[in-house]
C-alpha cells in the first residue's frame, strides 16, 4: 500500500500510497505522515533531553567551580585589602614619606628635650629621680616640722647637759625625743629615696622651680621618645606591606584569571543547553 523513497543528496522523503479511491489513498498518506511526524518529534525531544541532562551535569559542576573561584577572589581581596596595586603603592610611599618626616621632627625635639634634662640635672647635681624625690621630701610638711623641731630640741639638750648629767630625767627625755626625731627624719629620707642614692635634703630656694622644670621636661622627653617609636612601628608596617604588594598583585591576577575561565565555561554550557533545546 505504500512506497517510501528518500531523494538523493537531499533531506526530502517522497511518499506514495494506494487505495480503492483517491480519498482512501490520501487518508492513508496523511495518517502515515502524522505517525512519522509524531515519532520524529518524540525522538528529537528524547535526544534533546538526553543532551540537556548530560550538559546539565557539566553545567552544575561549572556553576560550582564559578562560585568557588568567585569566593576565593573575594576573600583574597578582603584579606589583602588590595584594590589597585599602582594606586596603593603611591599612597603607601606618600604615607611612608610623611611618617618619616614626622619621625625626624619628633626625634629632633626628643634630642633637644634630652639635652635640656641633662643640663638641668647637671645644674642640680641630681638625676631626675633624685631631684623629684628630694623635692617631694622638701615639700613634706611632717618632714619640715621635724626638721624645724630637731634643732630646737638639740639646743635645749645642750643647755641642760651643761647643768645636769645624762642621767637626769629632763636630759633623758630630751635625748629620747632627739633620737626619735632623728629616726623619723631618716625614715622619711629612706622612704623618699626608695633605694636611690644621693637624695638632697638641703635644696636651695630656687631648686623647687628647677626640679619642677626638670620633671616636666623629662615627661615631655619620654612622650616624644614613645611617639618616635610608634612612628617607626607604623613606617616598618607600611614598608612590609609595600614589599608584599607585587606578590599580592600576582596572586590577585591569577585568581581573576581563574574566575574568568570558570565564568566563560559556565556561560558556554548555559548557551549549549539553550541551543540543544532550540535545535530540538
Amino acid at each position: 500500500l505504500f512506497d517510501v523513497s528518500p531523494e538523493g543528496e537531499t533531506t526530502v522523503i517522497s511518499l506514495s500510497a494506494n487505495g480503492t479511491s483517491p480519498e482512501v489513498a490520501r487518508k492513508r498518506l496523511d495518517n502515515l505522515i502524522g505517525a512519522f511526524q509524531y515519532r520524529l518529534d518524540k525522538l528529537r525531544a528524547e535526544d534533546a533531553s538526553g543532551r540537556a541532562k548530560f550538559i546539565q551535569k557539566e553545567l552544575d559542576q561549572a556553576r560550582q567551580n564559578l562560585v568557588q573561584a568567585q569566593k576565593k577572589l573575594t576573600d583574597f581581596k578582603k584579606s589583602a585589602n588590595l584594590v589597585s596595586s599602582e594606586d596603593q603603592t603611591r599612597e603607601m610611599v606618600a604615607s611612608i614619606n610623611t611618617l618619616t618626616r614626622d619621625k625626624a621632627q619628633v626625634q629632633a625635639e626628643f634630642q633637644a628635650s634630652e639635652a635640656q634634662v641633662k643640663m638641668l640635672a647637671t645644674r642640680l647635681k641630681l638625676s631626675p629621680k633624685q631631684a623629684i624625690s628630694s623635692l617631694e621630701l622638701k615639700e613634706n610638711q611632717s618632714y619640715q616640722y621635724i626638721q624645724k623641731k630637731l634643732p630646737e630640741v638639740e639646743a635645749q639638750l645642750v643647755k641642760l647637759q651643761l647643768l645636769y648629767t645624762n642621767e637626769h630625767p629632763q636630759v633623758k627625755n630630751l635625748i629620747s625625743e632627739r633620737n626619735q626625731l632623728r629616726q623619723q627624719l631618716e625614715n622619711y629620707i629612706a622612704e623618699a629615696a626608695a633605694g636611690q642614692v644621693g637624695i638632697n635634703t638641703s635644696l636651695g630656694g630656687d631648686s623647687g622651680v628647677l626640679i619642677q622644670q626638670l620633671a616636666l621636661t623629662e615627661s615631655q622627653s619620654k612622650a616624644l621618645g614613645e611617639r618616635a617609636k610608634q612612628l617607626q612601628i607604623e613606617i616598618n608596617k607600611l614598608q612590609k606591606t609595600l614589599l608584599k604588594l607585587p606578590a599580592a598583585q600576582s596572586r590577585l591576577l591569577e585568581l581573576q584569571r581563574q574566575y574568568n575561565i570558570a565564568e566563560g565555561v559556565h556561560n558556554g554550557l548555559v548557551a549549549k543547553v539553550q541551543e540543544a533545546k532550540l535545535n530540538a
